[in-house]
């Protein structure tokens, strides 16, 4: 499945790289706080809450916000794989005035239906984004190993996607790997299995890196390759 089909432009940059990187703090009047839901939902899975984190969604107008949609869209698709049972009930909950979020559901939906995340083949930052939405939903290694086989693109200096697609793989999965235990030990396994000396230095980095650090220097390679002009 090709993501353009689903959420737009593979172009959309991590600003902050984790999935709740887009969430405000808790929706006007409850106490729900979407970032903590979702950063922690594969620790302890509960679908009961699924309506919660619609209703905040849209008090916080997140499904308007173009970077906040890949995650969700990925978040939400592989919970709707999980149960769905629940599908239909809780698509009704959407109010009709609501149209970013039951476009956002609606593109969950059809994610679910063709297979969930693993079905997006892009090479992208978006498909990063929807990577790291299906793992803080389900705590599969495989999302987080999709991260990592994109890592390598950080050396691109021809195709801007794919640099871009590399250089947030290895700010988002830095990131992570400090705030997740899981998502550490799983950049580390793969460091001890690289056969390639520079894989190996990349994912070294990533463990040891500091995150932040990313952005800045692909702020100035970007900035580089317009000097020689590339990426205009």
């Amino acid at each position: 499945m090709r993501l353009r089909n689903l959420v737009g432009s593979g172009f959309a940059l991590l600003v902050a790289v984790m999935i709740a990187s887009a969430a405000e703090p808790a929706a006007p009047g409850t106490k729900f706080d979407v970032s903590e839901f979702l950063e922690r939902y594969y620790q302890a899975p509960n679908p009961d809450r699924i309506p919660e984190l619609l209703t905040a969604v849209q008090a916080l107008s997140l499904a308007e916000k173009p970077n906040a949609r890949p995650p969700f869209t990925g978040f939400l698709g592989e919970i709707i794989r999980a149960n769905p049972d629940r599908v239909a009930g809780w698509g009704r909950l959407i109010p009709a005035e609501a149209r970013a979020l039951r476009s956002l559901w609606d593109d969950a939906v059809k994610l679910a239906g063709a297979g969930g995340v693993r079905s997006v083949t892009d090479h992208s930052p978006a498909t990063n984004d929807l990577n790291w939405g299906a793992f803080f939903a389900t705590g599969s290694a495989d999302f987080v190993q999709w991260l990592i086989r994109e890592t390598p693109h950080l050396d691109e200096r021809e195709d801007r996607n794919l640099f871009l697609t590399g250089t947030t793989a290895c700010w988002s999965l830095a990131s992570n790997a400090r705030a997740h235990a899981k998502v550490r030990q799983v950049v580390a396994e793969a460091k001890a299995a690289a056969t390639s000396p520079r894989e190996r230095a990349i994912l070294g980095e990533i463990l040891t890196r500091e995150p932040k650090s990313y952005r800045t220097e692909m702020t100035e390679i970007i900035r580089e390759q317009r000097k020689q002009g590339k990426w205009l």
